[in-house]
């Protein structure tokens, strides 16, 4: 092999070498600031979560609310969990989700277009997806119970990524 061979061979190696050196430079710098920004992305995005009273009593003929705010810029908006009712006869009470206006408009309405509503039962679950921000409100209503008080428990919980 001749000296300008083995030069040639030898720059070539060094280019591929620093080639390869400055491709993972790159790279790495490259991920570093991707990690930062999806860092930066989960500060700012924060899953939230107000809870319902857990336990409490509707009177007779009576109706209990829990006013939740959502704000502006909040997603993936839901309630979940489940309620459950004692007293009475029949042990039921309804419950239902409303937005601002409906709530407003409960006596007047027949509740057909609430946000969820349930029949009179001893208890369900709730898994309701909200439209986003405002103000929704949770009612547990007891107006049939003539006689009789009702004693709820629930692990209902307001959920949302802002």
């Amino acid at each position: 092999m001749s000296k300008s061979s083995v030069s040639n061979g030898f720059i070539a190696g060094t280019c591929l070498l620093l080639f390869l050196l400055g491709t993972i430079v790159y790279w790495s710098h490259q991920l570093v600031r991707a990690s930062a920004d999806l860092l930066a992305v989960n500060e700012l995005s924060r899953t939230h979560s107000q809870a319902i009273d857990p336990a409490f009593t509707v009177a007779q003929m009576g109706e209990k609310y829990y006013k939740l705010s959502v704000p502006d810029g909040a997603s993936n908006v839901a309630i979940h969990g489940h309620f459950n009712a004692t007293g009475g006869l029949a042990n039921q009470i309804e419950v239902s989700v409303l937005n601002d206006d409906q709530f407003a408009d409960r006596n007047n309405m027949s509740l057909a277009n609430a946000i969820y509503k349930s029949q009179k039962v001893t208890g369900a679950a709730v898994n309701v997806a909200l439209p986003g921000a405002g103000t929704y409100y949770v009612v547990f209503n007891n107006r049939f119970g003539l006689l009789a008080p009702k004693a709820v428990q629930d692990n209902l919980t307001l959920q949302y990524v802002k």
